[in-house]
């Protein structure tokens, strides 16, 4: 895969994504969530776009990044329109459906009464008997 991405997205000396502060500027932080948008796209479009990447399609990792890309961005491919755009709040899934981590598929986004958390959420019943 490394032949289709760029070259900036594999320097060792960058930093890391998690270590990175979002720009303070609402409109600077927008640009910089298309950009990472359209990046994101072009990986999908070139898993998906090449025949010789069929065996990396078939991978689960690669359909979970696919499905998490999806839910913040739409991707227009109409000729002469092509663009990527940040989806409002009210065009992305529903919490049922919306995946919060890739690293628990089951993790959903979760509010009861005043507290907000994503996760999972558990039903612990316990029974009292004489035994």
């Amino acid at each position: 895969m490394r032949q289709w991405v760029p070259l900036a997205w594999s320097q060792p000396d960058g930093p890391r994504a998690e270590s990175f502060r979002r720009p303070t500027e609402a409109s600077k932080r927008d640009a910089m969530a298309v950009q990472i948008g359209a990046d994101g796209y072009a990986l999908m479009d070139a898993l998906y776009g090449r025949e010789d990447a069929q065996h990396l399609r078939a991978l689960p990792d690669v359909e979970v990044l696919r499905c998490i890309w999806m839910q913040p961005y739409s991707h227009w491919t109409v000729p002469g329109m092509e663009a990527v755009r940040r989806r409002g709040k009210d065009a992305r899934p529903p919490s049922a459906l919306h995946i919060q981590s890739p690293y628990d598929l089951d993790a959903r986004y979760c509010t009861k009464r005043d507290p907000e958390w994503g996760g999972d959420k558990t039903h612990r019943s316990d029974t009292w008997d004489e035994g």
